[in-house]
């Protein structure tokens, strides 16, 4: 079989869980059957990358890094106001890219296209006669509500508004254009179908992680009372769950526990998360790290204070496989399959959430415990090899040319 993966964003570096999950559902495909990466690049560096880590052919179109500052910046997003296209998917579009694809299918290197997130479909051309199968990653709606919900100035919640309901429409109607929907959980899968009147084909294979990469070390690492949070620091949901946890949180913590400290790894520190150690020396921003999993090994605790709804946290099945205990927020575990008070504790107001903190520094045994129970449930349930076998037997339902036929 041969499959055409359509990307918009690049997929390195893995600094996101975007990117996390693409890469480790792409390269179990890539394995079993021939795959063509097809997509947008700003390194040149990288393009060996995408080749050697997939084992295959990758074909990608230079895009510069968009500054997202000055008058041009805004002049774009007023000359996109009449397009049928939200910005941000906009943004990605490219004639070449396009034409990369079309060139796969009418060559017959093309027997089904994945489309890696929602974004990449402004290169699809919806008439090529090949099965066409879409990752959603996320609903995309219910982010831009959350941007226009904690939005600040008459101006910006206008835009935001307004992206939001084009937003609303795009994706629905583009949804409806695929052959069939990969979701990433069973409640995107619901929101898709009750909220965004979806009617493709969905199946949700959840997030995984790869187990043999993220494992507890042999010696502990631990740093007693170390708190953790990993994402990528310049998105708004990040932002308010840190601001949110630093301000009201985090004193009650100290309150009880006055040495905790707390540890915030990950790219694009924004600028409010940036001056946080000014304010407090017991936090620390240590920014992107090549190799997240010493940090995690640290940690004596990992935070999850998502505070609205949407996205998957990759991460936190990370910090689980390492051996290390969560204390989430509902939002923060929603989708995933964890039980609270057996495999991590859930807790959504300031004193709730403070307290569930206080009560693991305080009882090593039950840490432990929780520690142990979602480390063995990651490892036993959510490998990404199991959920490379489910897209995999998907992928091959749907394609016109038997498995295996094209490695």
């Amino acid at each position: 079989m041969y499959i055409v993966w359509l990307r918009a964003e690049p997929i390195f570096p893995l600094d996101s869980g975007n990117r996390i999950r693409s890469f480790n559902l792409l390269r179990g495909v890539a394995r079993e059957e021939a795959v063509t990466y097809v997509g947008l690049r700003h390194d040149d560096g990288l393009v060996g990358q995408i080749s050697s880590q997939f084992a295959s052919p990758a074909i990608t179109v230079r895009q510069l890094i968009e500054q997202r500052t000055g008058y041009r910046f805004y002049a774009r997003l007023l000359a996109n106001l009449g397009s049928a296209y939200p910005y941000y998917m906009k943004r990605y579009a490219s004639l070449e890219i396009r034409d990369e694809v079309r060139k796969l299918v009418q060559s017959g290197a093309c027997d089904l296209i994945v489309c890696d997130s929602l974004e990449s479909a402004v290169n699809l051309d919806f008439d090529l006669d090949v099965p066409k199968v879409l990752y959603h990653h996320a609903v995309e709606t219910t982010l831009w509500h959350q941007r226009y919900e904690t939005a600040s100035g008459v101006i910006r919640r206008a835009y935001f508004n307004f992206e939001t309901k084009r937003m609303a429409a795009y994706e629905s109607m583009t949804c409806n254009r695929f052959d069939h929907i990969i979701a990433t959980s069973e409640n995107d899968r619901e929101s898709l179908i009750k909220e965004h009147r979806v009617t493709s084909p969905i199946t949700p294979v959840p997030v995984g992680v790869d187990s043999g990469y993220f494992k507890p070390p042999k010696e502990d690492m631990t740093v007693p009372r170390r708190l953790m949070f990993s994402g990528s620091l310049d998105l708004l949901s990040n932002i308010d769950q840190l601001l949110w946890f630093v301000s009201e949180v985090y004193p009650l913590v100290r309150r009880e526990h006055p040495d905790a400290s707390l540890e915030i790894v990950g790219p694009n520190p924004a600028v409010e998360i940036a001056t946080l150690p000014r304010k407090d020396q017991s936090i620390r921003v240590a920014g992107w790290v090549k190799d997240i999993r010493p940090h995690l090994a640290q940690a004596d605790i990992y935070i999850v204070p998502l505070r609205v709804p949407g996205g998957n946290r990759v991460k936190l099945y990370e910090a689980m496989a390492m051996r290390r205990p969560v204390v989430s927020t509902s939002y923060g575990a929603e989708g995933l399959n964890l039980v609270p008070e057996q495999h991590l504790l859930v807790a959504d107001t300031v004193k709730e959430f403070a307290a569930a903190v206080n009560s693991l520094l305080r009882d090593t045994g039950k840490k432990s415990r929780l520690a142990e129970a979602g480390y063995r449930l990651v490892h036993q349930e959510h490998d990404w090899s199991r959920m490379v076998a489910e897209t995999l037997q998907l992928l091959r339902s749907l394609s016109r040319r038997p498995a295996h036929a094209g490695k």
